[in-house]
This record gives C-alpha cells, sequence and structure tokens, in this order.
C-alpha cells in the first residue's frame, strides 16, 4: 500500500483480533534504520559484538516471541539482510550478534512495503525465495482516494482524537475534503484534522491534477508567449508536486527529497519557487 494508507495499524489490528494478542507486538522500521543497525536491531547482540555494545540486547524477533514482529517498509532492507532473515523464517531461530548460540523463536511475522516488490524482484533488488517466503498472505490496502466514503468518519475520529468538536467538520468543509485526492493518504487527513482544530484552517491543499489544470488554463486564456507560460507551469508544478510529497512524509524534508530522487537543496528550491 502507498505511504500513509495505515499499514502499520492494520497489522496491529491483526495481531489484537489474533489468537497471539496477549503476546508482543513489536515494529521494525527498516527504512529508518542505517544499515549497519539492521542487523543488530532484528537479532540482537551480546555485549562486546561491536563497539558501543556495552550491554547484552534481546533483539526484534526474540522481544516477539509468543507474538508478531512487524517489519515495516521490508522492501528497504538491504539484499545481505534479507538473507539473514530467511535463514531466519526458514529455521525459526536466531543467532545474536556476537554469540554462538541459537534461540529458538515463535513468532508471527507481517511485512509491509510502499514499493512494487514485483519488480524490485526483476531488477535484482529484492531476493525471490524472501519475497515468496513473506507472500503467504497479500493484502493491499487501498490509497484513500479509492475508498471516498472513509473521508467522513476518518475525519470525526481524528477531530475526537484532537480534542476537536465535531461542529469544525461543516458541509463546506467535507464539500472541499471530498474533492481532495490525498496523496498523502489517511497521514495527509489526519495533519489536515489536527491544522484544522488547532488553527481553525479549513483550507484543503490543491492536488496536482486540479491545480494544474487551472493553472494551465489560466496561462492559455492570458495569451502569454508559449516558453513563457511553460517555464510558470514548470514552477508551479514543482510547488505542487513538493507539497503532495512533503505531505507523503509528514513534512519532513529529507525523506520527501529521497522519495523524489532529487538532491535536498534542489527540492527546497522547487519548495521554495
Amino acid at each position: 500500500g502507498e505511504s500513509g494508507v495505515g499499514k502499520e495499524l492494520l497489522a496491529e489490528a491483526i495481531h489484537e483480533l489474533g489468537p497471539r494478542a496477549a503476546g508482543p507486538f513489536v515494529v521494525v522500521d527498516c527504512g529508518s534504520l542505517p544499515e549497519t543497525l539492521i542487523e543488530a536491531e532484528l537479532l540482537g547482540h551480546e555485549r562486546g559484538a561491536f563497539t558501543g555494545a556495552t550491554h547484552a540486547r534481546a533483539g526484534a524477533f526474540e522481544q516477539a516471541h509468543g507474538g508478531t514482529v512487524f517489519l515495516d517498509e521490508i522492501g528497504e532492507l538491504p539484499t545481505k539482510m534479507q538473507t539473514r532473515l530467511l535463514r531466519v523464517l526458514d529455521r525459526r531461530q536466531i543467532r545474536r550478534i556476537g554469540s554462538s548460540a541459537t534461540i529458538d523463536v515463535d513468532v508471527r511475522v507481517i511485512a509491509a512495503t510502499n514499493r512494487n516488490l514485483d519488480r524490485e524482484v526483476e531488477e535484482g533488488g529484492f531476493r525471490l525465495d524472501l519475497f515468496h517466503r513473506l507472500a503467504v498472505a497479500l493484502l493491499r490496502v487501498p490509497p484513500l482516494r479509492a475508498r471516498p466514503e472513509d473521508i467522513e468518519p476518518l475525519a470525526r475520529y481524528f477531530v475526537s482524537r484532537s480534542g476537536g468538536d465535531d461542529a469544525a467538520l461543516d458541509e463546506a468543509t467535507l464539500g472541499r475534503m471530498l474533492r481532495h485526492s490525498w496523496p498523502g493518504n489517511a497521514r495527509e487527513l489526519r495533519n489536515y484534522v489536527e491544522r484544522l482544530v488547532i488553527l481553525g484552517d479549513g483550507e484543503v491543499p490543491s492536488t496536482m491534477g486540479s491545480a494544474g489544470d487551472d493553472s494551465l488554463r489560466e496561462l492559455a486564456q492570458g495569451g502569454l508567449d508559449y516558453r513563457v507560460a511553460r517555464a510558470r507551469l514548470l514552477e508551479e508544478f514543482g510547488r505542487i508536486y513538493t507539497a503532495a510529497m512533503l505531505a507523503l512524509h509528514d513534512g519532513n524534508v529529507s525523506q520527501a527529497a529521497e522519495a523524489a530522487g532529487i538532491a535536498r537543496r534542489h527540492f527546497q528550491r522547487l519548495k521554495s519557487e
């Protein structure tokens, strides 16, 4: 599913409604951990196993024994660690860094990604055997734009959670919300509602499609030279695109720039043009 659709919440709900609900629910964000720390985070380590390991520590699989380990952004896992993870899943055993002893683990694994892993496998970025090992049951979470009937109940839930009043969601505001495509999905909706409750700002950000169409129409009607009109439209696209990417990544410029595939400085320039 896309970023912001609520994959972690869905994983937690599966855990809480299943036979392992009494066990732990352990989350590992594979996309935010440095490559040097992922193995220790998943498998644990013994004291002195590496510089800074001042004490022994259980990894996520040990911590989740009897429960569920949720591997978020599994598509970001480095190839070397994919091999180690496959071995853990096949043998149901882990070995801490710096130890020769194996430890049996009994966990359910739920993994999530916003990447197309089929394509990643074809391009050699993700192991085929690990993909098949994980994809026992596939769930695809549709984006918010594909389920507009969820917008109002989600908005009312976010208003309640933010300590607001349902009166903030008047008919006009709900109408604007229903016309927006929410590229950042439920996360963007949550951020919007929180801003609405705190600041009373009910302006919904323009989507790339509608804003782009309006800008193109205005430029054409203005009778501008083609090159000038094209340059202005590209500037407008930069602002709309960066706003959408920021919404997808909770306002984190570094993450948004990385997802866009451009340098942070370039991203900032597009954002401010």
